[in-house]
This record gives C-alpha cells, sequence and structure tokens, in this order.
C-alpha cells in the first residue's frame, strides 16, 4: 500500500510558524477573535498545527473585539481575552474595540 503524503507534513514548524504569521494581518492590525480570518482557525486543523500556532506569540499579540458583519454592539469573551493574553507571551497586546456610551 502507498502513502501519500503532503509536504507540508514535512516542513519544520518553525516555517510552519512563519507562514502562519502571514496568515494574519501585519501588526499593529488586529484580526478578529473568531471566525475565519482568526489565528483561532489554524488551532483547529491538527494537533500539530494547534501547537506550533498556540506556541507563536506573534498570532496573538493583537486581537479586535468587534465580530465583523454584526451591526449589534456585543460584550466581548472575556475568555478570548484571556486566551489572547495566555499566548501573547511576552509581547504587548494590542486590542481594538468599540465602546459606545
Amino acid at each position: 500500500m502507498q502513502t501519500h503524503s503532503s509536504v507540508v507534513f514535512t516542513l519544520p514548524n518553525e516555517l510552519i510558524s512563519e507562514i502562519f504569521c502571514h496568515f494574519i494581518p501585519e501588526y499593529p492590525l488586529c484580526p478578529p477573535h473568531m471566525g475565519l480570518s482568526s489565528p483561532t482557525v489554524l488551532t483547529h486543523i491538527c494537533r500539530r498545527w494547534r501547537q506550533i500556532a498556540l506556541g507563536t506569540p506573534e498570532l496573538w499579540r493583537a486581537i479586535s473585539l468587534l465580530d465583523p458583519g454584526i451591526e449589534q454592539v456585543q460584550e466581548p469573551d472575556p475568555g478570548a481575552v484571556e486566551f489572547w493574553l495566555q499566548h501573547s507571551g511576552c509581547l504587548p497586546l494590542s486590542l481594538h474595540a468599540h465602546v459606545e456610551y
């Protein structure tokens, strides 16, 4: 039986991490905290990608608490902010939020 494996599985973790960093907007722009443009999507592909993404602080140093496409302002998920803080390492965290007064 012949197995076919993708070349992506042979790439070193450091290179995959670098590729992941190009998935999100260039800092200091903030990716959304949820949805297909969020770095969290990278954590749902496979175990290896999850470990690489969670170990790449650059993915988690900026967060937008706005949900694109939703007209109503929603309370930011405190769990999302805590998740970003945990994984941003020692990098400063940029937040983008909408506040009505």
